[in-house]
């Protein structure tokens, strides 16, 4: 799997503005699914290149790398949600600066968060700090953009 840090975020990015260290990953095109190994093109929910916003919540399943929680574009609605995603339907991992205030909103929703969006009170997701982006460079296994 294509793994890699780049330090610029979504965009520039002031002082000011709330933003979140995130590993973000495209959803897989092609892969085999079912007891008669059809190909599907990306997942019951997302379609195949959707990008995903990757938890640190993990769940250990049968399958190699198990499932992790991700934020991304649904399919048929085009709406943000959140869903359990398996590791190996992810590719093209990456570290990101995430200023998406929608995207914010949500990880802070699910961090039981009230009020404005407080990125270093997140819960299972990652703060802005250097602690979290070398955490999250070890726990995904990135290397550094050169």
């Amino acid at each position: 799997m294509d793994v890699l840090v780049q330090d610029e975020g979504e965009k520039g990015g002031s002082d000011d503005e709330v933003w979140s260290w995130c590993p973000v990953a495209n959803v897989v095109d092609a892969h085999e699914t079912g007891q008669d190994h059809h190909i599907m093109h990306g997942t019951k929910i997302f379609s195949a290149g959707t990008k995903v916003y990757i938890s640190s919540e993990w769940a250990d399943t049968r399958t190699i790398g198990g499932s992790f929680k991700v934020i991304g574009r649904a399919r048929k609605s085009h709406r943000l949600v959140c869903a359990w995603l398996r590791w190996d339907r992810m590719e093209n991992v990456r570290l990101r600066r995430v200023f998406s205030p929608a995207v914010l909103r949500i990880m802070a929703r699910m961090s039981r968060q009230t009020g404005e969006v407080d990125p270093s009170g997140f819960v299972s997701w990652w703060g802005n700090s250097n602690e979290d982006r070398d955490g999250i460079i070890r726990r995904f296994g990135l290397k550094e953009h050169e």
